[in-house]
């Protein structure tokens, strides 16, 4: 599924993100792409299936996970991880569901709650990969959204429960969380937070994951320096690339 917000920044103020139509793109004050960003299903930079396996073992003896994907554009990734959470880990869905989507542009949320999407083939195939070709249990075809495309896909029921979405700002967010068994979700977004926030909210996520938790981001923030920052905050990688644990601190 392709979401297009284009956000444009200047040095003296953070990054904004505007969606508009089918990618994400970072202009600089000139006018000049420095970084494009794409959602869609199973995007390729987590491997889902090590992902939610990796889930059912540390959570198979917990009763409740807080699974809460921020920036979660038009549900893409969130639907993602339901469907694998249901095809390679049916035994925690119970306790995984619903997944908290949340995201701080309304006009992007109304698009993901009212259900419709734009796609390619190619987020067919990956549903049909990840599902033992059973797409046609999760998702109807429906005229598309955009001339760009030629068709869209609406969640049936059984996908769209798993979901739950609503609005908010990560940064003052994440301290409302529980404060245990959470797995949080903030892949390919700290670009548009601005990097004097990196470490402010690197400190949250910590607090926030450091009682059986984890924080999966995405390939988009190697670019920027966040894993260093998690690194400096208390955070380790998994053997899943891109999903971090937190390791215990000493105190002084």
């Amino acid at each position: 599924m392709r979401i297009s917000p284009v956000a444009y920044f200047n040095t003296c103020r953070p990054i904004v993100p505007s969606f508009k139509s089918n990618e994400l793109e970072t202009l600089n004050e000139n006018g000049e792409v420095v970084n494009r960003n794409v959602t869609e299903l199973f995007r390729a930079d987590l491997r889902w299936q090590e992902f939610t396996e990796l889930l059912a073992e540390k959570y198979y003896n917990t009763d409740r996970i807080n699974i809460v994907d921020y920036a979660c554009s038009d549900g893409s990734e969130a639907y993602t991880l339901a469907l694998s959470l249901m095809n390679y880990a049916p035994e925690i869905c119970e306790k995984s569901f619903p997944i908290i989507a949340k995201d701080f542009d309304k006009h992007i949320l109304r698009q993901a709650i009212a259900g419709p999407c734009n796609v390619f083939n190619s987020d067919i195939d990956a549903i049909n990969d990840h599902t033992n070709n059973r797409f046609d249990d999760y998702f109807n075809i429906v005229p598309a959204q955009d001339s760009d495309f030629i068709f869209a896909i609406r969640p049936k029921k059984i996908l769209k429960d798993k979901i739950f979405f609503e609005h908010a700002n990560i940064l003052e967010d994440v301290q409302r969380l529980p404060d245990e068994n959470n797995v949080i979700l903030c892949r390919n977004c700290w670009e548009y937070l601005g990097k004097q926030n990196f470490h402010y909210l690197a400190e949250q996520l910590y607090e926030k994951t450091k009682n059986n938790g984890l924080l999966v981001i995405g390939k988009h923030e190697e670019k920027f320096g966040v894993p260093e920052v998690l690194k400096k905050h208390g955070f380790r990688e998994t053997q899943v690339k891109h999903v971090y644990e937190p390791v215990k601190r000493m105190t002084a």
